[in-house]
């Protein structure tokens, strides 16, 4: 359903907790298959600290367990191949006596199998990208490691090259431009993370959270910021490519993610949260004209909103909190659609 729809009327935002997969642990990451918005994934950080990831082949009703996290290492993101069925990676992070180690892991075949094209990386975490024109081409970036990584053959095997920053959250244009965000700052590959040169210095005051690329409009790219327990959370954008950059919104709290659409251009969500959880709980917010004007889609009703997913042209958001797993339905009753 178009979303121009949603935003024509009031919309009564109704977010329903879905079953499971682990009591009282907390979902620190969500994923939904390319092959299936009602296929999804989910990482959880248990009591007691054991982590695993579990898919769901049923939209929550049901889950499997897919993947253990090894000994007292920690899922920090689960991430589906948004056009490749069955493909997905996740990071486990590891505290190890010199410092926290990271490793990659990837399925071909949804979760039933796993290899890990990378290990032992130190740093804490690490993002990944999909290029937008080759399917085959993926990166990863880890926090304070000054290189790029790429692959050339769906996420089997990885070459490296410097960066000009140590770590980023990574993004691909719609023409394939691969974007990195580190600090306030965003830069900018032509050849595949090759060398890059850094666009302006995006208006935000505190340090990029999140990034997220137009699906058809090349020059049209979104980051969010935010600083947990600060005041400050801001959307900014920027039109042509990154020279110059405007602000779209203040959300008065950290943003946790930006997530588009493929099917519906335009169309932007944003997952915040505030500076007083207990009180104001985290929210989603909805825009379709760059920022002009937002719906506030509001959250669950829990005090951690650790991310968001949003399936291809689905009409439902899910996400990942740390009471459990939520979902909320876009789509109005048939009677209510104008005739």
């Amino acid at each position: 359903m178009p979303f121009a729809l949603l935003l024509a009327a009031p919309l009564v935002a109704r977010w329903i907790v879905l079953t499971g997969p682990v009591d009282l642990a907390s979902i620190t990451d969500v994923a939904v298959d390319a092959g299936s918005d009602r296929q999804i994934y989910v990482s959880t950080l248990e009591p007691g600290g054991a982590s695993a990831i579990y898919r769901s082949d049923d939209a929550g009703v049901r889950w499997v367990f897919v993947l253990p996290a090894p000994g007292a290492e920690r899922f920090t993101k689960v991430q589906a191949d948004p056009r490749v069925p069955g493909r997905l990676f996740a990071c486990g992070m590891h505290e190890a006596l010199a410092g926290p180690t990271t490793q990659l892991y990837r399925s071909a075949d949804a979760g039933a199998h796993w290899t890990v094209p990378q290990t032992d990386v130190l740093s804490p975490s690490c993002d990944i990208a999909f290029d937008a024109l080759d399917p085959e081409t993926i990166y990863v970036s880890y926090a304070n490691v000054a290189t790029l990584w790429r692959s050339r053959d769906g996420g089997g095997t990885f070459s490296g090259f410097a960066s000009p920053f140590s770590g980023a959250l990574l993004a691909s244009a719609a023409d394939g431009m691969l974007l990195a965000a580190s600090g306030t700052v965003v830069f900018v590959s032509g050849n595949r993370g090759q060398t890059w040169s850094s666009a302006k210095r995006a208006p935000v005051e505190c340090p990029i959270r999140a990034m997220a690329a137009d699906p058809a409009n090349a020059n049209l790219w979104y980051v969010g910021s935010g600083q947990p327990l600060f005041p400050c959370g801001e959307v900014a954008r920027t039109d042509d490519g990154g020279d110059t950059w405007t602000h779209a919104a203040d959300t008065g709290g950290p943003i946790f993610g930006l997530a588009t659409d493929p099917a519906q251009p335009g169309l932007l969500y944003v997952a915040t949260g505030r500076t007083e959880p207990s009180v104001a709980p985290g929210r989603v917010l909805a825009t379709q004209d760059g920022g002009d004007t937002w719906i506030d889609l509001k959250g669950p009703q829990t005090d951690g909103l650790n991310a968001i997913a949003v399936p291809e042209n689905a009409g439902h958001i899910y996400a990942a909190t740390d009471a459990g797993v939520y979902a909320l339905d876009l789509r109005r009753p048939r009677a209510a659609l104008p005739r």
